[in-house]
């Protein structure tokens, strides 16, 4: 019994002096954990930017940078310009949403996530309605289309989507309309 004790107030002693250590050196903790990870980041959004329509480009850019510069948060694209089958096939599975909303096959819809300055992921898939509303505040002034406001499929607050330009048109149709040179749809 008394070996017993003393292993469990080593293991107790070790928790706490780890916990101490983590609180003393959070700041570097983090700064260390983020740098990396920052560059490679904002690296990916860049390149998911450009995966964007020309059309819709300059507004992300402008949406983006509005909420880093209001909020603090830093924009982490996790997925644009999706194939039209990449797009029906999350949908068939159930992980996607209905085609008929669908805009990122054609580079008009992009999902993001946002961290905070400490590099802590703030506003994920997780997060509620209340969480987001400072966000999808500023994406009105852009006319983009908040996923967390769907109401004929699955609350989807990381996705944001530019409807102004399909005027009532379905992704369906946009899609066989004639491609620039760099495969963009003209609208």
């Amino acid at each position: 019994m008394n070996e017993k004790r003393q292993q469990i107030l080593i293991i107790a002693g070790s928790i706490i002096t780890g916990a101490s250590l983590l609180i003393l050196f959070r700041k570097q903790i983090a700064t260390f954990l983020n740098f990396p990870l920052k560059a490679y980041f904002e690296a990916k959004t860049e390149e998911a930017l450009l995966e964007l329509h020309p059309k819709f480009r300059n507004v992300a850019k402008r949406f983006l940078k509005e909420v880093e510069d209001k909020l603090g948060y830093t924009p982490i694209i996790t997925d644009a310009g999706r194939t039209y089958n990449e797009a029906q096939a999350n949908q068939q599975s159930g992980t996607g949403v209905a085609m008929s909303y669908h805009l990122a096959p054609i580079g008009l819809a992009f999902d993001v996530n946002f961290k905070n300055e400490q590099g802590i992921p703030v506003l994920v898939k997780a997060s509620s309605k209340t969480a987001w509303q400072p966000v999808v505040d500023i994406a009105k002034k852009y006319n983009l289309e908040w996923g967390g406001n769907f109401t004929n499929v699955a609350y989807d607050p990381v996705h944001f989507q530019y409807s102004y330009v399909v005027q009532g048109r379905k992704p369906s149709e946009l899609l066989k309309l004639d491609r620039d040179s760099n495969g963009f749809i003209k609208i």
